[in-house]
């Protein structure tokens, strides 16, 4: 039976669809209607880009493989432009890897093809159910983990002691270097994350790390905001078309 929308959010209920399939275009908007929501589509990427305005509010349903943009790409460009709508992306390839690059990319959530109707309008519902401040907070971790990954393995071994709270010299001795060569590696680090000066480095050092321990790689960090359906699937690799 298909579920009705939680009337708690049927004021912002509108949802954007991005695929370039018009069967599952037209599949998405007679289900999503039918469940309560308000539906616009879009057969690309870059239509959406043109024609959205960026005070409407909602959230945006999008296909990963596209031949424009793809979902990840899509993602990163509302994102860089700094419009606030949660982003739920669809995939019929949803691994691991694909789950930590559209969470680091900044999706809310990201569901498997074939569609089922429930879990679509619930994932759905837990986008639009996102507050301002949960928001805020989840493209900020996405912005830092798009830094992040500019950063070498030893940058990265640097930067954990940094949020360790140690001086040059210590780092220098721990990891067997010279200290010109830690100050430059911290000079590269600032750069990087865009750190205002030595004290914005050190607080956005401890923020990457909670804890203060040195890093143990990104995949790790984020797997822990990929969705456990997901996480128990193996990786797979198919060449089928996507369908609903």
């Amino acid at each position: 039976m298909l579920r009705r929308l939680d009337q708690k959010v049927a004021e912002d209920s509108m949802v954007y669809v991005v695929d370039d399939d018009a069967g599952v275009r037209n599949s998405l908007k007679f289900m999503l209607r039918s469940a309560g929501f308000d539906v616009e589509m879009f057969k690309s990427g870059q239509s959406f880009l043109s024609n959205h305005h960026p005070a409407r509010v909602g959230c945006l349903l999008v296909d990963f493989e596209m031949p424009d943009l793809t979902g990840l790409e899509l993602i990163a460009e509302v994102n860089q432009r700094g419009w606030s709508l949660p982003i739920v992306l669809m995939s019929a390839h949803a691994t691991v890897s694909l789950a930590v690059a559209a969470i680091k990319a900044g999706a809310f959530d990201v569901i498997e093809k074939p569609l089922q109707p429930n879990e679509v309008i619930d994932g759905l519902g837990r986008a639009l159910n996102e507050t301002d401040a949960d928001r805020r907070q989840r493209l900020l971790r996405a912005q830092m983990e798009s830094r992040l990954s500019r950063l070498t393995t030893r940058e990265r071994e640097v930067l954990g002691w940094i949020a360790s709270g140690q001086p040059s010299k210590v780092i220098a001795r721990q990891l067997g270097i010279s200290f010109r060569t830690v100050e430059v590696h911290r000079s590269n680090i600032g750069r990087k994350l865009l750190a205002r000066g030595p004290a914005d480095l050190i607080r956005l050092a401890s923020a990457s790390f909670p804890g203060h321990s040195p890093p143990k790689g990104l995949i790790e960090d984020s797997a822990r905001f990929i969705p456990a359906r997901i996480l128990k699937k193996p990786e797979k690799h198919c060449g089928a078309p996507c369908s609903l």
